[in-house]
């Protein structure tokens, strides 16, 4: 039994530490260990709406910034940590012309790959990230719904889609996981970047990062996760793709998530290859505990955090065209 499969935790961090060496080969456990004690490179990427990302980023480096491109990311950078108050309190990230953005996330909206003219959907969309990253790489030609059932949160995500200038993200503050009543196959794209445990920021030196871990608490997630996926699946078009994402090392909140909505949908729809341009990643889990789950989901990918890599599980479906 895994060591999260208590209600509490009587020891977080080691408890943790002993579920990630039961998901992870020791290689890629030894990663994890060295990311969790290190300081995290701080990524952006030029908002393409606003403003070119050779334009963005001699400005920066005109002011001192130590600015490094990635290479297999378009409009992507990234500077040292103790930059990070320069960068934030910046003009230009102020008024939108920038968004700082963990490079693993900006992956997951590369894999859905939305093209102009799309109809998409960002089922949990605040703070709006992806939303403005998916604005950018369609060029402000298509659709975008983005949706957002907190109050709070929906502010943020109208606010700085406003500030993006991403004028083909329609804001809605509602319930994803009742959409799909009046959605039923609409959309070509989907991403759902569940709301997770959160515990790919787990830092060794900070007990606020891990403390809140239990099987309670994801459990809850997990709930949640499946409502959003069901309504997602229900969304998506015939050929059309959807894109299940969380921050969460857990099975319980990925593979096992997948697998329930294989087994519900095992008809229309099939999980797809994605093509990683890293190599710090593995493969899906095909069994967890005592379950064997569906051999295709280790098609889907967990990202080896890394000094400039957040953890990340990212699984890309397929609907059947009929």
């Amino acid at each position: 039994m895994s060591p999260l499969m208590k209600t509490k935790l009587l020891n977080p961090q080691k408890d943790f530490l002993n579920q990630l060496k039961t998901i992870m080969p020791t290689s890629a456990f030894s990663q994890c260990l060295k990311s969790f004690q290190q300081e995290k490179m701080i990524s952006f990427r030029a908002n393409t709406l606003k403003i070119s990302g050779n334009a963005l980023t001699d400005q920066l480096q005109n002011e001192g910034l130590l600015i490094t491109p990635i290479p297999w990311q378009q409009d992507a950078f990234c500077i040292p940590s103790n930059q990070y108050k320069h960068l934030y309190e910046h003009q230009y990230h102020q008024e939108g012309y920038l968004y700082i953005q963990n490079i693993s996330s900006q992956l997951v909206v590369s894999i859905l790959d939305p093209q102009p003219g799309d109809r998409v959907l960002d089922i949990a969309a605040a703070p709006g990230g992806k939303s403005l990253q998916m604005a950018s790489l369609m060029k402000n030609h298509g659709k975008i719904d983005a949706i957002e059932i907190v109050k709070s949160r929906f502010f943020a995500l109208k606010s700085n889609s406003y500030h993006h200038n991403a004028k083909i993200i329609n804001t809605y503050l509602k319930d994803g996981g009742k959409i799909w009543k009046y959605n039923k196959g609409y959309f070509d794209r989907i991403l759902v970047d569940a709301p997770c445990t959160l515990d790919s920021p787990f830092r060794f030196n900070d007990p606020d990062s891990y403390k809140h871990l239990s099987m309670e608490k994801i459990n809850d997630m997990q709930s949640k996760q499946r409502r959003l996926l069901f309504s997602g699946i229900q969304c998506l078009k015939p050929g059309g793709t959807l894109v299940y994402s969380t921050c969460s090392f857990s099975p319980e909140e990925n593979e096992l998530v997948i697998n329930r909505i294989l087994e519900k949908f095992s008809d229309e729809i099939f999980i797809d290859e994605i093509n990683l341009p890293i190599a710090n990643y593995m493969a899906g889990l095909t069994t967890w505990q005592n379950l064997t789950m569906n051999h295709s989901i280790e098609k889907s990918v967990r990202i080896i955090p890394s000094n400039l890599l957040e953890a990340c599980f990212i699984c890309k479906i397929k609907k059947i065209k009929l």
